[in-house]
């Protein structure tokens, strides 16, 4: 994989529960690529694989399985956040997500209680 890919990869949002987005792009991928590949996949998802992606080369006996979604976190009140997929930050992590009113790129801090919150101007 290249390091372009990798980096368009982990900039898509993708949280636990919000993979979609990192499920469309992999798929537009995988069609676009799947020509140049030796052997060529059946392509499985949807319906009950939910989010899921299956590539089935020929009569497989072996499985292996990924995670595609990212740890971070969400907004409880004001602006206390609670951590989705077990996040292991310090205070000062770059945070870059949004709201309905655009961007957000603030910092991650927390209070005397350990508690996660941003500061951000709204």
């Amino acid at each position: 994989m290249d390091l372009n890919l990798l980096k368009e990869l982990c900039s898509i949002p993708g949280t636990s529960g919000h993979e979609a987005g990192v499920k469309d792009f992999l798929l537009q991928h995988i069609q676009k690529e799947k020509k140049k590949w030796k052997a060529r996949p059946q392509v499985l998802t949807g319906g009950e694989f939910q989010d899921c992606i299956v590539l089935k080369f020929g009569n497989p006996r072996t499985a292996i399985f990924a995670h595609m979604d990212t740890i971070g976190f969400t907004v409880r009140y004001f602006n206390q956040l609670i951590a989705v997929g077990s996040p292991d930050a310090e205070a000062g992590t770059r945070l870059i997500g949004r709201d309905g009113h655009g961007p957000i790129d603030c910092a991650l801090e927390f209070d005397k209680d350990h508690h996660a919150f941003y500061k951000f101007g709204r």
